[in-house]
């Protein structure tokens, strides 16, 4: 009975110690936990506040209101318009998608680039910022020569571009995609400069048509077309203007050599807001037969009636049917009585079988020469498919005026004239 009483007595002491050996290791877990915890949060306080310290100052600079500046380069490059390892930086003028998908003029400073912290709201930013495409629109007539003036007499066509292939915008070869995008702007700038002849030939300006690019426009070729910035357009878009052609105003500079010429924006069409009755719509046509119209009758004042139709659109313009293939001095007569009633002629191509047969140029040799002169170089550069660089791109694929070789060896004074009088009327 003793014995089972120290036993139990035992027992219950090494009980006790165990509950204390376990109660000592808890404390001693729960107080290591505790401490680390309060350890981590004073480190986590800590380095919240310098993050903070630092972002300071980043933020008071940009709510500080924007002061203007007198130039645009200036200040872009004040709000970090020249930094550098974007995507089309900003000081690349060619870097804007809006400048590739509006009709513009290629810019010539850091425009576009974002301007933070403004203090107007969003929406009213958003109302207010037009896009660089827009913005060009407005500003073009003004950097080329004024736009249409009253009583001016414009020239314009109506291009044909080149269908693209259904699976275009699919494609993942750039090559393939910018040869067929050189072929199809060669196209659309030879018929420009048909168009072009004709208005010098007949004394008149010309209106730009809206270009069609199947490419964005880069020192070198880009991956599939496309900047990293607008990776989803669809081709075709309007050609920015600036892209194609050389500035504007360079057509008229008296150091350009050749004789100037007179060139607006494809803008210009819109700030007319002419009437179409006011427009004559030339279409030379491969169903008139010259010059048996002109011989079928002996009598000069039947020639006009023979060789040509004149017939209403349901546009409201007049059409007027002519025989293809005319120089100067065969086309001008037809065209007498139609140069003071409408002052927008505009070309239409759609029945002959190549642009080159709207216009044949001029009788005599030397008005070509100054018009070729004058073009000579009008064209920008394209980057080489294959790569290495940029590669000139003509207005022509080879034909000129000036090469005809059924050209008389005459000044052609008269073609002349009517060349320099519509550029003393700019």
């Amino acid at each position: 009975m003793a014995v089972a009483r120290l036993r139990t007595a035992r027992n219950r002491r090494q009980t006790g110690w165990l509950q204390l050996v376990v109660f000592g290791v808890v404390a001693v877990v729960g107080g290591t936990a505790l401490w680390t915890s309060l350890q981590y949060s004073e480190a986590h306080a800590a380095a919240r506040a310098s993050a903070e310290e630092k972002q300071l100052p980043a933020q008071e600079s940009r709510e500080v209101p924007e002061q203007p500046t007198a130039g645009g380069a200036e200040g872009d490059e004040a709000r970090g318009g020249n930094s550098e390892g974007g995507a089309g930086g900003a000081s690349d003028p060619a870097a804007s998608l809006a400048a590739w998908t509006e009709i513009t003029t290629l810019p010539t400073g850091n425009s576009g680039s974002a301007v933070t912290g403004s203090s107007k709201p969003e929406g009213e930013q958003q109302q207010g910022q037009q896009q660089p495409g827009e913005q060009a629109k407005e500003e073009q007539p003004a950097a080329a020569g004024g736009g249409p003036k009253p009583g001016d007499k414009l020239v314009t066509v109506e291009l044909r571009v080149p269908k693209m292939p259904p699976t275009f915008n699919s494609w993942v070869l750039s090559e393939d995609m910018l040869l067929f995008h050189r072929r199809a702007l060669q196209q659309q700038l030879e018929q420009a400069y048909v168009a072009l002849g004709l208005a010098a030939a007949a004394g008149r300006a010309f209106v730009l048509p809206e270009f069609s690019c199947f490419c964005q426009n880069s020192e070198a070729p880009l991956p599939r077309c496309r900047r990293p910035d607008s990776e989803a357009v669809q081709f075709p878009v309007p050609c920015p203007e600036g892209e194609v052609l050389q500035p504007l105003e360079k057509f008229a500079e008296p150091q350009g050599g050749g004789m100037p010429l007179r060139v607006l924006p494809h803008a210009a069409l819109h700030s007319m807001e002419l009437d179409e009755s006011k427009v004559l719509v030339l279409k030379p046509s491969a169903t008139v037969l010259w010059p048996a119209c002109a011989q079928a009758n002996a009598d000069p004042n039947q020639q006009v009636g023979l060789c040509t139709y004149e017939s209403g659109l349901e546009s409201g313009a007049t059409q007027l049917v002519l025989p293809p293939s005319l120089n100067d001095t065969h086309l001008l007569p037809f065209l007498e009585k139609y140069q003071g009633s409408y002052p927008l002629w505009r070309l239409d191509l759609s029945d002959i079988g190549s642009h080159w047969h709207a216009f044949a140029g001029w009788d005599c040799a030397e008005p070509a020469r100054q018009f070729d002169l004058r073009l000579r170089g009008a064209a920008q550069p394209w980057p080489a498919p294959s790569g290495g660089g940029m590669q000139a791109m003509n207005m022509t694929s080879g034909r000129v005026y000036s090469d005809e070789p059924d050209m008389k060896d005459c000044p052609g004074g008269a073609a002349l004239r009517r060349m320099q009088a519509v550029h003393m009327q700019a």
